[in-house]
């Protein structure tokens, strides 16, 4: 998977909405080959999807759509993970398993008593030491929450689930995203979950990475003060020195 300094869309995304969200990571191409990223939307600090279908290709750019995505759909780049009830491997985010048919999509939020943030809380302490909780996404099919985590040894991007285990004990499943960059989806999700932002971004054939501009070194005021306090005392002086002679 390309890192931040290798992707050009991603470093163009952060560009155009900087001040809106903040780019996690890659999840890969999702339906229609468009590039799939994770990001925090910073006026709600919830976590979405930027889907990025593209639009046109012509001589000078590329141009690409923006959709929010704020739920998890099979519209979306593939996952990998295991059924925890028959360990078949699964690679869509949906809330059955395609081979036993049991609810794999973990422990969901409810009215008595388990909400969001009282689940929230459990992820972030059942992922202590080994994963830092970002923040969590639905499924479009309803269930369980997917938790998106830092992993601290590794600093990649995983998803996470929590399931009860064994005497009132959870259990946590990971997901994973590493070979999603060659991944394609193109079946369509029943409800499309997603806001089209009528927003577009353009990205310039043969373009390379540029870094943002170094920011300006401090000036040291109180220096300047001090420089100009002593031309002013050489000049009283010279001017003093004029009017003796």
């Amino acid at each position: 998977m390309e890192t931040m300094a290798e992707d050009v869309i991603w470093d163009a995304l952060a560009r155009a909405l900087v001040g809106e969200y903040e780019i996690l990571t890659r999840l890969g191409f999702g339906r229609g080959d468009a590039p799939v990223y994770l990001a925090r939307e910073l006026v709600t600090d919830t976590l979405v999807g930027l889907r990025l279908p593209p639009l046109s290709f012509g001589s000078d750019a590329q141009e690409y759509g923006l959709e929010i995505v704020r739920q998890l759909d099979n519209g979306l780049p593939d996952i990998e993970t295991r059924c925890s009830h028959c360990g078949a491997t699964l690679r869509q985010w949906s809330r059955f398993c395609s081979n036993c048919g049991r609810d794999i999509s973990g422990i969901a939020p409810s009215a008595a008593g388990q909400t969001r943030e009282v689940l929230r809380a459990l992820a972030r302490t059942a992922a202590a030491d080994r994963y830092d909780v970002l923040g969590e996404m639905t499924r479009a099919e309803g269930g369980g929450l997917v938790y998106f985590a830092r992993e601290i040894s590794t600093g990649k991007i995983v998803g996470l689930q929590i399931e009860p285990g064994p005497e009132a004990t959870v259990t946590m499943t990971e997901t994973q995203f590493e070979s999603l960059g060659d991944t394609l989806r193109i079946e369509q999700p029943r409800k499309p979950p997603m806001t089209d932002t009528g927003r577009r971004l353009s990205i310039p054939r043969g373009i390379e990475h540029q870094p943002p501009p170094p920011k300006p070194a401090p000036r040291n005021v109180r220096g300047l003060w001090t420089v100009g306090f002593l031309a002013l005392l050489v000049l009283v002086a010279y001017v003093a020195y004029l009017i003796a002679r």
